[in-house]
């Protein structure tokens, strides 16, 4: 027969799916950005930082889409400490695309994570463009026409 301990505490799946899936969304970010910083000794301390920033992240975008009255019955909810199912109900009622606004969360996160690699990429992709447009620049100088003639007052003048 299993334990049927009252005192056990509740493990909710859902969350812990939620939470799987932020995780791998880190990992995705940080082998995007290539970060030197970021060693096998680092590599767990900076997925738990991130893990918590995208979380806040999240939290911020949808309490900045309720209203002011929602954000007071949110304080309540959370002043009874609630579940993170009574918390996750609240927010499907009160922000109807909920999925839409956490992919965006999400996205904007990605987006200011990795700008400093895409900066990067871009002033490279840049840098090696450069060259080939000067080259491109004089060797089209080298097969254009020459001049048109000018007119003069007496007549043509031929260059």
């Amino acid at each position: 027969m299993a334990d049927q301990n009252p005192n056990q505490p509740k493990i909710d799946v859902k969350n812990l799916k939620d939470q799987a899936a932020l995780l791998s969304f880190v990992d995705d970010l940080i082998e995007a950005r290539k970060d030197p910083n970021i060693t096998d000794k680092n590599r767990e301390q900076m997925r738990a930082f991130l893990l918590q920033q995208v979380n806040e992240a999240i939290n911020t975008h949808l309490i900045t889409l309720l209203s002011e009255d929602e954000q007071k019955e949110l304080d309540v909810l959370l002043d009874k400490d609630v579940s993170n199912e009574e918390l996750d109900r609240f927010f499907q009622q009160k922000i109807p695309n909920l999925t839409v606004e956490i992919a965006t969360a999400l996205l904007n996160f990605r987006a200011a994570y990795l700008f400093p690699v895409i900066q990067k990429d871009l002033e490279q992709q840049k840098n090696a463009n450069q060259p080939s447009q000067q080259q491109n620049q004089s060797q089209s100088e080298e097969t254009s026409l020459p001049p048109a003639p000018v007119p003069t007052a007496t007549g043509v003048k031929v260059n």
